[in-house]
């Protein structure tokens, strides 16, 4: 290396160590901080995902571990039963009520706001959305906190990034102005985790026995290296899915799998048969399946039915179809080809789709039929499971995992391997958050 190349590369040595070590300096006179406070309070917002509720939880699990504190952290909670449900589903070592014990930390839930509550030094949360109707919302005041930093989920430009105080003359300072955090650039900062270690499987409630003894048999069996694990969530029963119809969502997916397992209608060199584990809500998914299967067998999907009809195998335009139903059938029969290059080989031939609940025996006999090529795909929904086995069967993936939460984000930044960051259907189009930026489909290509 000549000059002055070799000057500015020891420069950056020195201010990298110096960063380290200040970063480490940091951390030591915070835990001390920590260690003096009796009690502390973590704010854990109702919001109709899990995704705020995960990302505050997350901040708990690095209170109690990294940071070893060894006091009592009160979780004030808002919006009623549901966000009670969720933090009792993230949480196991509740055991279903409101305390328990993490590493050295005492863990009580109480409710929001923390009236008649004695006032404590410093609260902390890993998302807070302002209530309706009340912009800047002084979440210090309603947790009865001196201090209190409000984090983001990854990328979550609804809501700021601050240290409120509770105070009318300086209630808040805004981070995401602070050019020595980024500015701007803050809202995109991922916090810090631990790589997720294996959870204890035994010690969570039976509801989640049949769940828990599939995915510790299946992250067991895919670091063997004959399988590979895709995992997902996002896909929910229709009502609720937030990336698109369920059985459509499937369907991509599955042949976007099977497409990386072929070159042509030859199997690609050193494709493995996958398995796909869905962590989200598909207990009421019968109809979804069902639709998903069609879809893979050539059939229309819902968002055709506006044009076209199905009868057992044949598919036609509607007698009174709205405009454009040529260039409907058209792209379903380019579909239907693309789908079945040979009957022997067709992408509904080469995935199974199971229903939500499947035991160990059942998905142990699906897999063996996935080991018999290497171009076969399983979509397994398991359901939500607590989040200590949500972050550790994460990091088992070894396909590009898929996913729309914010929070999920930020674990999959920490883990640093291939995902893929599907936008909400709200947020489709102009805005929103995605990764990568930019998707290739058939649109892109003349053939």
């Amino acid at each position: 290396m000549t000059f002055p190349g070799m000057v500015l590369s020891a420069l950056y040595d020195v201010a990298s160590r110096n960063r380290q070590d200040q970063a480490a300096a940091g951390l030591t006179r915070f835990r001390a901080y920590l260690a003096q406070q009796a009690v502390i309070r973590l704010f854990v917002d109702g919001t109709s995902g899990r995704g705020h509720q995960a990302s505050s939880v997350r901040v708990l699990r690095k209170i109690a571990g990294d940071l070893q504190y060894g006091g009592t952290v009160e979780l004030a909670y808002r919006g009623g039963p549901q966000t009670l449900a969720a933090l009792q589903l993230l949480i196991p070592e509740l055991h279903g009520g409101l305390s328990g014990v993490i590493g050295n930390t005492t863990v009580l839930v109480v409710a929001y706001p923390c009236t008649g509550r004695p006032v404590v030094t410093v609260g902390f949360t890993g998302g807070a959305d302002d209530a309706q109707g009340s912009p800047d919302e002084n979440f210090a005041t309603g947790l009865g906190v001196g201090t209190f930093l409000r984090l983001q989920p990854y990328d979550w430009g609804g809501s700021p990034d601050q240290i409120q105080w509770d105070s009318s003359v300086w209630p808040y300072l805004d981070l995401r102005a602070q050019t020595v955090l980024g500015g701007g650039s803050f809202l995109r900062r991922a916090y810090a985790m631990p790589a997720p270690p294996p959870p204890p499987w035994g010690t969570y409630p039976p509801a989640y026995a049949t769940a828990l003894a599939v995915l510790q048999w299946l992250t067991k069996t895919v670091a063997t290296g004959d399988l590979h694990l895709c995992v997902t969530t996002g896909i929910r029963t229709s009502a609720k899915s937030e990336i698109g119809p369920p059985a459509e969502v499937i369907f991509n997916l599955v042949t976007g799998l099977q497409a990386s397992q072929r070159n042509g209608t030859n199997r690609a060199p050193g494709s493995r048969s996958v398995v796909v584990v869905n962590l989200d809500d598909m207990a009421s998914g019968a109809r979804d399946i069902a639709a998903a299967r069609q879809l893979l067998d050539g059939g229309i999907a819902d968002s055709d039915l506006a044009w076209l009809e199905q009868e057992g195998t044949t598919v036609r335009i509607q007698p009174h179809a709205a405009v454009g139903a040529q260039e409907v059938y058209a792209a379903w029969q380019t579909r239907n080809q693309y789908l079945r290059p040979r009957r022997d080989t067709s992408a509904a031939d080469r995935a199974h789709l199971l229903l939500q609940g499947a035991d160990l025996a059942t998905v142990q006999a699906e897999v063996t039929w996935l080991k018999g090529t290497s171009d076969r795909v399983l979509f397994l929904p398991i359901g939500p499971v607590p989040l200590p086995v949500f972050d550790y069967v994460f990091s088992c993936a070894t396909a590009p995992t898929v996913f729309e939460g914010q929070s999920t984000a930020n674990l999959a930044l920490t883990l640093g391997n291939p995902y893929f960051h599907v936008r909400r259907r709200a947020k489709q189009g102009a805005g929103g958050s995605q990764y990568p930026s930019t998707t290739l489909g058939a649109a892109n290509f003349d053939t």
